[in-house]
């Protein structure tokens, strides 16, 4: 339970980090999206000691739910899947059993800003990432089996989310 609830603020950390990181070396991706996603994965790789690359079902699910954001920037709280976790708490994301597991897919596309029917996308400017420094640099508790970075652009802003996958034992 303890590590399920650091993975979580990890999750969170990192997310709203994205405004204070910075893009590395490598020739840069020409859309602020694609820079963003790339930021972002370099961060919570650095977060988890690992070097995933972006997995393509996740983005997926990212994406599904950033498309739900309206004109103001805002997503319904009902468009955000939300998932139980027996003995535990709910979390944006999905939940499957699977042998004797729970695989777990955390989602962060929106702030806990907003009137509480709808949120505040998490949105990406030329500024936030100009003026990056860095991500999280270690996580204590467990590592994500799998991560999934997403962006859009609507109605000219660029809005970003990411997804976890985690197995946990029963």
């Amino acid at each position: 339970m303890k590590k399920m609830k650091r993975f979580v603020a990890i999750l969170l950390a990192s997310v709203l980090a994205l405004a204070m990181l910075t893009a590395c070396g490598e020739e840069a991706p020409q859309s602020l999206g694609q820079r963003a996603e790339k930021v972002l994965m370099d961060s919570l790789n650095k977060a988890y000691n690992t070097s995933y690359e972006n997995d393509a079902d996740l983005k997926n699910k990212v994406t599904a739910v950033l498309n739900k954001i309206d004109e103001n920037g805002e997503i319904a709280a009902t468009d955000i899947p939300l998932a139980y976790l027996e003995g535990s708490y709910n979390f944006p994301g999905y939940l499957e059993e699977k042998d004797n597991t729970y695989i777990a897919t955390y989602l962060m596309v929106a702030s806990a800003s907003g009137s509480g029917k709808k949120l505040k996308a998490l949105e990406v400017t030329e500024e936030s990432l100009k003026n990056a420094t860095s991500g999280p640099s270690t996580s204590s508790g467990k590592k994500p089996d799998a991560i999934g970075v997403a962006s859009i652009e609507k109605n000219g802003k660029t809005y970003i989310g990411v997804a976890l996958k985690m197995v946990i034992n029963k």
